[in-house]
C-alpha cells in the first residue's frame, strides 16, 4: 500500500482599493440666507460618484489592476433630505448603468446626509467572495452675507439746551444692510435706559418720567425738561434674521452752555436825602444769545444786600430781583453798601420723593426742580 501525505496550493490574500472617483460636483454644500442659492447649485453641477475597485495580486499579477467592471452586486443607499421632503430615487438621484451616482438633490440647509456604497468581488482563483463597503457624509451649512449695522441719526452725545424753546426731542436710530437701510417694516426696534450698570426696559410711570413715545420703533421722543444725564439704547434687527441685534446708545444731557450773570442797579445805588429805596436785579447773559427775559425759569436765584456797616449778607429775595428800604441803608457815607446774588442752574423736572419713595397726589407723581448745587 502506498501512503500519501496531501499538499494544496496556497495564494497570499489580496490587497484591495475600494472607493469612488468624483467626477463632478461636492459632498458639501453651502446655502445662503440672503439669496436662497446654493454653492454649488446641484441642479447645474450635480455630485457624480464612479466605483472604482484596485487589485494587488501578489501571486496573480497578471490580475492585478483595475477590476471595476468586475464588481458584482453593486448598491448604493443614498439618505437626504430638500427643504421639505426626504429624497427620492430617479428624482433626487439617479443610478447609471456603469453603477455611478449622481445626485441632483440640493440639501435642506443645516443639515446632514450619507452616502453608502457596497459591492462584492469573486475571486475565481481562491474561490472567495470579498464584500467591500464605502461610506460619505453630505452636508450643507447654511451662511449670510449681511452686513448688519445700525448707526445714530444724531450725535452719540446730546446735549439738550433748556433755553431751547422745543417741549420734546426726538433720538433715532436706522438699521442698515451693508449701504442699504432696511425698511421700518422688515425691522425690530426696541429702546432701553441704562439703570446702574445695565441696560432695562423703559418704565414711563415709575421711573422714566422724561418718556413721550416710541419705544418699540426707531424714533424715541422724550421730554426735553425732563431729561437730566440718560443713557438709552436702541436694540434691533432684520426681521429675517432675528438673531442679528445690533445695538447703538446715546447720552442724552441736560446742558446749560455758557452765561454770564450781573448786578443791574434799577434804582438807589447812588442814594440821597430822598432816597427811600434800592433795588436791582440779576441780569444772565447767554453768550451771543443775549439776556435770558425769565432767568427764574432756569436758575435759582437768591439776593442779599450788606450794608458795609457791620450787618453782613442778609437774605433779601429768592427771585432775580431784590429791594431794600431806606432803613437797610448805610449810617453815613464812609460805609458803601451792596447787593449779592447766587445763582444755580435747576435740576430736570423730576419727581419728589421722601425717604427713596415718590411723593403722589391724586394718583400722579409730584414733580419738580431743585437747584443741581448745593447753596454756598
Amino acid at each position: 500500500m502506498i501512503r500519501q501525505s496531501q499538499g494544496r496550493l496556497v495564494f497570499q490574500p489580496i490587497s484591495l482599493t475600494f472607493g469612488v472617483t468624483v467626477l463632478g460636483g461636492s459632498y458639501d454644500q453651502k446655502y445662503s440666507s440672503d439669496t436662497g442659492m446654493y454653492e454649488p447649485d446641484r441642479s447645474i453641477t450635480p455630485l457624480k460618484l464612479v466605483p472604482s475597485l484596485i487589485i494587488d495580486d501578489p501571486d496573480m499579477p497578471s490580475e492585478s489592476g483595475d477590476k471595476t467592471g468586475k464588481m458584482i452586486n453593486v448598491n448604493w443607499l443614498v439618505t437626504g433630505e430638500s427643504n421639505n421632503r426626504k429624497w427620492v430615487a430617479g428624482t433626487d438621484y439617479v443610478f447609471g448603468e456603469d453603477n455611478s451616482l449622481t445626485i441632483y438633490g440640493n440639501m435642506k440647509a443645516d443639515s446632514e446626509g450619507k452616502i453608502v456604497l457596497t459591492a462584492q468581488y469573486f475571486d475565481n482563483f481562491r474561490g472567495t467572495v470579498n464584500k467591500m463597503q464605502w461610506e460619505a457624509k453630505l452636508s450643507c451649512r447654511s451662511y449670510t452675507d449681511r452686513k448688519v449695522n445700525i448707526r445714530s441719526l444724531q450725535a452719540q452725545i446730546v446735549q439738550l439746551s433748556p433755553f431751547s424753546p422745543e417741549k420734546t426731542f426726538s433720538v433715532g436710530a436706522q438699521l442698515a444692510n451693508g449701504e442699504n437701510d432696511i425698511t421700518d417694516s422688515a425691522a425690530t426696534y426696541k429702546w432701553q435706559v441704562l439703570v446702574g450698570n445695565s441696560f432695562v426696559d423703559l418704565a414711563p410711570s415709575t421711573r422714566d418720567f422724561w418718556y413721550v413715545s416710541g419705544v418699540n420703533s426707531k424714533t424715541l421722543t422724550v421730554r426735553k425738561d425732563y431729561v437730566g444725564n440718560i443713557v438709552v439704547r436702541c436694540m434691533a434687527y432684520p426681521n429675517s434674521m432675528p438673531g442679528e441685534k445690533r445695538y447703538v446708545t446715546v447720552r442724552l444731557k441736560r446742558h446749560y452752555g455758557q452765561y454770564d450773570d450781573s448786578w443791574l442797579w434799577e434804582h438807589g445805588q447812588l442814594k440821597f436825602k430822598d432816597t427811600l429805596f434800592a433795588a436791582g436785579r440779576v441780569v444772565i447773559n447767554r453768550r451771543n444769545k443775549g439776556e435770558i427775559s425769565n432767568p427764574e425759569k432756569y436758575f435759582d436765584i437768591e439776593t442779599f444786600y450788606d450794608n458795609g456797616n457791620g450787618m453782613g449778607w442778609q437774605h433779601v429775595s429768592h427771585t432775580a430781583a431784590g429791594r431794600v428800604d431806606r432803613n437797610m441803608f448805610p449810617v453815613d457815607a464812609a460805609h458803601s453798601d451792596a447787593f449779592g446774588w447766587q445763582t444755580r442752574e435747576l435740576t430736570e423736572v423730576q419727581p419728589a420723593t421722601i425717604n427713596g419713595s415718590i411723593v403722589t397726589m391724586n394718583g400722579a407723581a409730584v414733580m419738580l426742580q431743585v437747584p443741581a448745587t448745593p447753596r454756598e
